[in-house]
């Protein structure tokens, strides 16, 4: 199954795009090529985002309000439409709580969710 046959297997949920969700991910090979290539096609500058070490990466995301994803940009996601994984289960699941929705029901179950991101690893193979 591909990554993108995986992305679409997540339900839509409401998006009220606050931000309070945004912050370090992790992401498969394949979506990390993704992000790459849309970036490059759409003159987005990656900055940040793709770090060589962890401890460079916390540190490129970090600010004064906290955890801050660099590809938050103006108060929307700049990469959105093939925004990772991890990114699209965000309140999908009840170990991604929105914070805006914090007693909503989930369309998908840990084990469901956890499934996907295993999936989405053999994706990039």
């Amino acid at each position: 199954m591909s990554i993108r046959e995986l992305w679409a297997k997540v339900p839509k949920v409401a998006c009220q795009n606050c931000g309070e969700c945004c912050g370090p991910v992790e992401m498969a090979p394949i979506e990390k090529q993704i992000i790459t290539e849309f970036c490059s096609r759409n003159n987005i500058s990656l900055g940040d985002f793709f770090s060589g070490t962890e401890a460079r990466l916390f540190a490129g995301l970090m600010s004064q309000d906290g955890w801050q994803c660099p590809m938050r940009r103006d108060g929307k996601c700049q990469i959105y439409e093939v925004r990772p994984l991890v990114c699209r289960l965000q309140g999908a699941t009840p170990r991604l709580v929105c914070p805006n929705f914090p007693n909503r029901k989930y369309p998908l179950g840990v084990t469901e969710a956890g499934c996907l991101v295993q999936q989405s690893w053999r994706a990039s193979r």
